[in-house]
């Protein structure tokens, strides 16, 4: 093995070992103390008017989300079970066209309380989006929880599902 050789696979080896380590981590993300300030979006049904994502509710889904990915059926179902346990669902299409998220939803059971369009992407630099689709479970202003890729069914049970029951029970998340 030449000298070259060896500092090519020791870069390597290095660069795997820092970075390598962040992706077996788990793509959920508990922020502490994590608060947002009122977002607002284009409601998609009445194009001049707007939705308030972050409000005062004491628990709450948002859900950014692209038609285009490929998860998006498994996702749209997930969001329904979310919301078949009472949980307002708040779905944001991220950098897609209006005509097409209605496609999209009307193809699907809408899970969605309130449907918002964030044309440019601003709502998701707002909300902290990286990448869609991601799912912040709130709690008025608070980020409890965020999902960083799909929401699983054992994450409404492990996770959601156990955030709900201690705000209903007025304790701290």
């Amino acid at each position: 093995m030449t000298k070259k050789t060896t500092v090519l696979l020791l870069v390597f080896v290095l660069f795997t070992a820092i970075f390598g380590f962040g992706a077996l981590k788990s793509q959920h993300k508990i922020h502490k103390t994590m608060t947002l300030e009122a977002v607002s979006v284009q409601n998609l049904y009445e194009e001049k008017s707007r939705l308030d994502l972050v409000t005062q509710d004491p628990f709450y889904v948002i859900h950014v989300f692209t038609t285009q990915a490929s998860l998006s059926d498994m996702e749209f179902k997930t969001m329904k079970m979310i919301a078949q346990n009472d949980i307002s669902v708040r779905g944001v299409a991220l950098k897609e066209d209006a005509a097409l998220v209605k496609k999209r939803i009307q193809e699907i059971y809408n899970p969605y309380e309130t449907v918002g369009l964030s044309i440019n992407g601003g709502v998701g630099v707002d909300l902290g989006v990286t990448s869609p689709p991601e799912t912040l479970v709130m709690s008025g202003h608070k980020v409890l929880h965020r999902f960083k890729g799909p929401v699983l069914e054992k994450d409404i049970v492990e996770i959601i599902l156990p955030l709900k029951d201690k705000i209903k029970l007025g304790k701290s998340a």
